[in-house]
């Protein structure tokens, strides 16, 4: 299994770039090298238009979101779409699937 990216060690609340980088924050911490290590999901920044426009209509009358063409709310959409890619923000989360952390005795391939 691959360890590119993040991994999150759930005992210490820590998220690690990759397994030299915890591997390294262990060792020198003293710490005992933990069994496993979650492996993280990337998520970017994303805003949904329709959240937006019915927030913004909620003081208008019910039907208010009905006037807005679905052409239009993907036209929207398409713009906040591009508008988010372009912030470059980012976010790890936690998964189920764990990685393997080597022993201190031995090296990791």
């Amino acid at each position: 299994m691959s360890t590119d990216g993040w991994l999150y060690d759930s005992a210490h609340d820590r998220f690690f770039e990759d397994l030299a980088t915890a591997l390294d924050w262990y060792d020198s911490e003293g710490l005992p090298r933990p069994t496993q290590l979650a492996l993280c999901e990337q998520e970017g920044f994303g805003i949904d238009a329709r959240s937006i426009v019915e927030d913004a209509l909620v003081d208008h009358h019910e039907e208010a979101c009905g006037s807005i063409s679905d052409a239009a709310m993907r036209r929207l959409q398409a713009f906040l779409d591009e508008w988010c890619q372009e912030q470059c923000v980012w976010s790890w989360f936690p998964t189920t699937t764990m990685v393997d952390v080597p022993p201190r005795d031995e090296v990791p391939q």
